[in-house]
Order: structure tokens, then C-alpha cells, then sequence
């Protein structure tokens, strides 16, 4: 009777292959269990996958350089199609993506992820509307966001490894992918993560689900049930068979080509390659003690797939300050004049702003201009008081960075300040539940320090109130000065430049308390005319004309006010969230693919591209101009 046992490769994780070699050594095992033969069918479908998500993606970002759907060599060289693969191809792939899941859990260990200070109010997305029925908004932040993508990052890729618990993975893992496609815009990260599921189930179980499929897709996949040999596997010689023999667990050969069962250069090239490349993903996300010079407020690189998420950044403001040493002025640039955005990256790293600093002085060199450059630059990490990322007292130009030197020039994060942050969020709270229209803005320095701010004729009411230490309050065109300890108030006038200096021995913590009074006054304006409307039963512009004089600054801001609130804004379902999603990224897909299009067009009749942009652009402006037309 034949053996019914399970052929080889089709368990999750191969077998040890040979029980009667004896006592090898270490290193003999962990080549043999690294080289054993594996059924290639589910390593086949991730490069599939893979390849796919890649052809979608290239028209956004990748350009069309790296197509590879199909394997070349297997057209080339049809002997290699269906063979065995060493399992090390597997065992590094399984073991990059556990990393990133564990190690990204390990990150969250952070004591501002657990405590819910990283990622507040993502609770009011949409992806979030099921679990509103049960918690509240604050609820779902701490115990859904936080504690809930600690557990997933933690745990999933272990119960990935197991069969029991693998389904309950997968389940959690490809929610949790599908929920931050639709709230960040990463790219393809999601979806190859969600490609990358599979990979940890049997080798083979392709080949079991490729016979259910429908004919008509069945002829895309191979129809080959029994693997070939390769040379870039280790056999034991119980696997081999001689070439006519119907043995299960058997590998056919013949005279000529006879499996290895010996490791070869090849093989151990091949091993080497997987504990170099795995030792190397071990200590990336821990290299920071090296890599120095990256470091700032957290440690490591920017962009490290393990942090993200775990450390969310507000700035204040970004002041940048120059003096010129051939005719000895002094002034202020604008930073938005020379980026995209006004600090959203770079001024939270200290080799950016070298970076960027050199840049704006290799510009004004053009000008005749050798300057002294100073970056005042205030942030908030995960909820804590503004305060300043980096001495405004230190010339960048003069600045000597190093990656494997601390930057010399970063102020470091007053970490003994955050126990005030419950505090300050019951403290905001309470302020804009006195009024809607207040604002406020909690701030630490350190000692020696001022900050110079100028109030906007807008904020006809704003304060000072100091919480800790000892400041004094300068009033530059007052040319006054006030001492404030703990507790003490100030207002400080509109329109003009005030400083505050802080004085004592440790930081000083204030706040400032805004209100806006133009809108204050709008607002009040707006109550006026919606209450006319409902007693006289007349139009809004009617109303406006009656209550407001014509000469009023603020008569167009009241007609947009009423307009605004008079709009019916249908609130957002859960299954609105959905068909808008699909329908963003179906836009975005023909988009790209459209203009793929006309560049492979382009390309192959020599024709320009410029044109067919022109000519898409004007049949668009056609299409909208009809559109109206069409409605009414």
C-alpha cells in the first residue's frame, strides 16, 4: 500500500529532514534546515501579489521602473519552473515581516503611546463609527487606538506562526491594514502588508485552492502537482528515488543530475546571506547609540516604519533670523519662501535645519549677502508644552554635524514637564467651555531665555498666566516691565511686540489665553441678523441690509457666517466613509493609468506629452463647463 503521508513542503514550516545523521554540529543544522526543499506555490503567490500591488502603484510614484509580474528565468529556462526552493526564502520573509509587527509593538511600549498621548481624536474618523455604539471618543482613542494597536503590533505577527491562532491574525491584521489605508495616506505600505498575510500559511496551499477556481483562471496557473528537484536545495538520501519509482515523499532523479545532499559554496552563500540580512533588521531599529548625529526629541532616523505613529508633533511657530556680515543687518526671512510647507519635516530634525540653513545661505549668497543664520523653532511632541527644539542663540552656519555625533546645538525635551499634561487638559477644557471663542497655547522655557511674540490687532483680548517658575513680562513699545510668579496674570496689548523672560533657576511654564475679538464681534453680528430672520420672517440678505450699514468691514464675513450655517451638511455614515473611499482610490487609479497611457503613447510615436496633457486638460475644462448646463 502506498504511503499516505503529506508531501514534502506541504506543511507550514518543513520537517527536520534527515533523523539519521548523527550528531552534526550547529552550524551543519541550521544549514540543512535552511536548505530543505519547499513547495515554491506560496512563495509564488506573494511575488504575484507583490508584482500586482507594484503595477498599480507605479504610475503614482515608481514610474514604471520596476515592473516584474512574471519570472524571466522561468520562460528562459522552463527546468526551473515548479522546483523546490531553499526554505531560507521563506524563513527570511516570514521573519522580516514579524519584525516589523513585534518591533514596532516593542516601540509602543512608549509610556506616551500606553497612556493614549500619541494619536488623540483619531477616534473621529469614520473607520471608527461601529465602535461608537459602545465607547465614547475618548474611549476609543486610549483603548481601540492605542492600547488595541499595541496588542495587534505585539502579538500578531507570534499568532501569524502558529496554525490556531493564525486565523485570528490574519482576521485583526487585515482590519487593522484596511482601517489605515483609509485614515493615512502611506501609499501602498497597507496592501503589501496585507499581500504579505498568505505567506505564513502552508507552502502549498495554492495548490489546493487553484483546482476550485473558475476554468477560466485555473489556465493562468500551472498545472504541475509534483515539484522538481533543484540545486539550491539540500536532500537527505531517503528523499531521493531513482527516476520511474512512484514513492510519496520520494524526489525523482536521474543519473545526471542528482540532487544535492551535501552543502556546497552555493548553499552556504545563501545561509549566510539570511542571518547577515536578519542580524542587520535586528539592529536597525536600536542603531540610534551610532547614528547620533539623527537623534533629537526621539531617537533614531526619521521615517522608521517601527515609530510610526508613536510620536505626533504640533508647531507653534518657526522663526528664522539673519545677519549679514559684510554690512552688519539684521532681519527676519520668511521660512515658507524657500519650502513647500513651513517646517512640517524639517524643522524637527537637526540635520535637516544644517541642510536647509546651507541652502538659504548658498541663496543669498546670489544677493551679495555671507550671513549668520538662527532658527527659533517651537514645538510640541504628544500633547506636552510648547518649547523650543533648538538654541536660537547658536549661528547653524558655524554648526559642525556629524551622524555619529549628538547634535550640539538641539535643546533637549523638558520630560519632567509631563505629568502637567492631564492637568493642562482639564485646563483648556474648562476655557473652551467658558467660551467658543477662546484659544490657548500652554508654553515652557528654559532658564535665561525669552520669547519675543507679537500680538495680531485680531486678539484684542489675550493674557499671560503663569504656572510655574519666574518670569518677567517685557513690553517693548511700553517700554515697561512686569515680575509675575505662579498664579500672576498679565494682558498684553494687540499690535504689538512683547518678551518674557524667564528668570528663575528651573523652567518656566505659562499660558496664553486668546480671544479673538474681530470674530467675537462677527460672531455677535451673525446672532443679530438670524434673529431678525426668525421674528420678521425674511431673507438673510434682507435681514443683513436692515441690521448692518453698508459701510460695515464685516459684512461679507456675516453673509458667508449665515450661508455656512444654513448649508445642510448631511452627516457622514459609516457606509458614506466607504463608497467615498472606494471611490477616491478608483479616481486615482484611472488618473494615474491614464497618464501611464499617453507617456507609454508619447514614448512610442514620439510624440510629446506636454500635448496630450493638453489635450486631457481641455477635455476636462469642457466636460465641467457642460456639466452645469446639464443640471439646470
Amino acid at each position: 500500500m502506498k504511503n499516505k503521508g503529506k508531501q514534502r513542503g506541504s506543511t507550514n514550516t518543513p520537517k527536520q529532514m534527515d533523523t539519521n545523521r548523527g550528531a552534526a554540529s550547529p552550524s551543519t543544522s541550521v544549514l540543512r534546515y535552511l536548505c530543505q526543499p519547499t513547495d515554491p506555490a506560496n512563495l509564488a503567490i506573494l511575488r504575484i501579489a507583490f508584482g500586482t500591488l507594484m503595477m498599480i502603484d507605479i504610475p503614482q510614484e515608481r514610474g514604471m521602473s520596476h515592473a516584474d509580474v512574471r519570472s524571466l528565468d522561468g520562460l528562459i529556462n522552463k527546468s526551473i519552473n515548479n522546483a523546490h526552493v531553499p526554505f531560507w526564502n521563506y524563513f527570511i520573509c516570514r521573519t522580516q515581516i514579524f519584525l516589523v509587527y513585534f518591533i514596532a509593538g516593542l516601540k509602543k511600549l512608549d509610556q506616551d503611546w500606553i497612556t493614549g498621548y500619541s494619536m488623540q481624536k483619531l477616534s473621529r474618523n469614520w473607520v471608527f463609527d461601529p465602535f461608537r455604539l459602545l465607547l465614547t471618543d475618548e474611549q476609543i482613542d486610549l483603548f481601540i487606538v492605542h492600547i488595541g494597536g499595541l496588542t495587534i503590533d505585539m502579538f500578531g505577527g507570534i499568532f501569524l506562526l502558529f496554525d490556531k491562532t493564525r486565523p485570528i491574525a490574519i482576521f485583526f491584521l487585515s482590519s487593522f491594514h484596511i482601517m489605515n489605508s483609509t485614515m493615512f495616506s502611506i501609499g501602498m505600505f497597507p496592501y503589501a502588508m496585507l499581500a504579505t498575510l498568505p505567506l505564513f500559511c502552508a507552502v502549498d496551499w495554492p495548490r489546493k485552492v487553484i483546482p476550485r477556481l473558475p476554468k477560466f483562471l485555473r489556465v493562468l496557473f500551472s498545472t504541475e502537482t509534483e515539484n522538481r528537484p533543484s540545486s539550491h536545495c539540500l536532500y537527505s538520501k531517503e528523499e531521493i528515488k531513482p527516476e520511474g519509482e512512484n514513492l510519496d515523499n520520494k524526489v525523482p532523479v536521474n543519473s545526471q543530475s542528482a540532487p544535492p545532499t551535501s552543502p556546497s559554496l552555493v548553499h552556504r552563500l545563501g545561509v549566510t546571506f539570511t542571518i547577515i540580512h536578519i542580524t542587520i533588521q535586528l539592529f536597525l531599529p536600536y542603531s540610534h547609540g551610532i547614528t547620533k548625529g539623527y537623534n533629537n526629541w526621539t531617537n533614531g532616523l526619521y521615517g522608521y516604519s517601527w515609530d510610526m505613529m508613536v510620536h505626533s508633533w504640533t508647531t507653534q511657530h518657526v522663526r528664522l533670523s539673519y545677519k549679514d556680515k559684510i554690512s552688519g543687518k539684521e532681519g527676519f526671512l520668511d521660512p515658507a519662501a524657500f519650502v513647500d510647507s513651513v517646517g512640517k519635516r524639517w524643522s524637527s530634525h537637526g540635520d535637516m535645519v544644517v541642510q536647509y540653513a546651507h541652502c538659504v545661505a548658498d541663496i543669498l549668497k546670489n544677493y551679495n549677502m555671507s550671513v549668520e543664520l538662527y532658527f527659533d523653532i517651537w514645538k510640541s511632541m504628544n500633547k506636552r508644552f510648547q518649547q523650543r527644539m533648538f538654541d536660537p542663540r547658536v549661528n547653524i552656519m558655524d554648526v559642525e554635524w556629524s551622524p555619529f555625533k549628538e547634535v550640539s546645538f538641539a535643546m533637549p525635551l523638558l520630560l519632567d514637564l509631563s505629568p502637567w499634561r492631564s492637568k493642562l487638559q482639564e485646563m483648556e477644557k474648562e476655557l473652551i467651555d467658558t467660551s467658543n471663542y477662546t484659544d490657548v497655547v500652554f508654553v515652557a522655557d528654559f532658564p535665561g531665555l525669552h520669547l519675543e511674540a507679537f500680538i495680531q490687532e485680531d486678539l484684542g483680548n489675550t493674557s499671560i498666566t503663569l504656572l510655574s517658575g519666574s518670569v518677567v513680562v517685557e513690553l517693548v513699545d511700553l517700554n515697561k516691565n512686569y515680575s509675575l510668579n505662579p498664579g500672576d496674570k498679565i494682558q498684553v496689548p494687540p499690535g504689538q511686540f512683547h518678551k518674557v523672560h524667564t528668570v528663575s533657576e528651573e523652567p518656566s511654564c505659562y499660558m496664553y489665553i486668546y480671544i479673538n475679538t474681530t470674530y467675537v464681534e462677527i460672531m455677535e453680528k451673525v446672532e443679530t441678523v438670524e434673529k431678525t430672520m426668525s421674528e420678521k420672517n425674511i431673507s438673510a440678505e434682507t435681514a443683513i441690509k436692515r441690521k448692518l450699514s453698508r459701510q460695515d468691514p464685516y459684512v461679507d464675513d456675516v453673509r458667508q457666517e449665515i450661508e455656512r450655517r444654513h448649508t445642510e451638511v448631511k452627516e457622514k455614515t459609516f457606509l458614506d466613509g466607504v463608497k467615498e473611499f472606494i471611490t477616491k482610490k478608483v479616481k486615482m487609479l484611472t488618473r494615474s493609468w491614464t497618464f501611464l497611457v499617453g507617456a507609454l503613447q508619447s514614448v512610442v510615436l514620439r510624440s510629446s506629452f506636454d500635448d496630450f496633457l493638453d489635450k486631457k486638460y481641455s477635455e476636462n475644462e469642457k466636460a465641467n463647463s457642460i456639466l452645469p448646463e446639464t443640471v439646470t
